[in-house]
């Protein structure tokens, strides 16, 4: 996760959440990982990924200073655009995992900006949920957690219809 500086708007525009996550997808290129979730909010974004190869120092600072670089330019400004580094933390159990990845998705129902995290398009929450190709997802492992309708299950979960053991 990481926030803007000063909790200036990061996102501006349409154009500005596709380049962000065209920049997520050159990075993904170059440093291998797997995102699980995402959620682009308008002063932060939120990323479950698992690292590969490559340290997430890497990875993080690669998308975070890309879009700096494209952020200042665009709309004439200097200095930072990210408030600090990142704030990151280890998830080692399945449990938590998939609490993270709720939190993720249900994180503009809690800002009052969407009623239904279905609702909002600056996250991954659709692409879980629907048969939509997302090239930058790895679902499956989320999805492994559940039986049956594996979406569904997720779907339940994530808006409190029921809970995982």
């Amino acid at each position: 996760m990481a926030r803007s500086v000063r909790s200036l708007p990061l996102y501006r525009s349409e154009e500005d959440y596709e380049i962000f996550m065209m920049l997520i997808q050159k990075t993904l290129e170059k440093y291998p990982f797997k995102i699980h979730s995402y959620c682009l909010m308008t002063t932060h974004f939120h990323m479950l990924i698992t690292t590969m190869n490559d340290e997430i120092w890497k990875i993080m600072s690669r998308i975070m200073q890309n879009y700096a670089i494209y952020f200042n330019h665009k709309y004439g400004t200097r200095g930072h655009v990210f408030d600090s580094r990142y704030v990151s933390c280890l998830i080692e159990d399945g449990r938590y995992f998939l609490e993270v990845s709720r939190y993720i998705h249900l994180n503009p129902v809690k800002a009052f900006m969407v009623r239904n995290p279905l609702d909002y398009k600056y996250s991954s929450y659709e692409s879980i949920l629907s048969d939509k190709e997302n090239e930058l997802l790895s679902v499956q492992e989320i999805l492994d957690y559940f039986k049956g309708n594996q979406t569904e299950q997720y779907r339940m979960f994530v808006e409190g219809a029921i809970s995982v053991e």
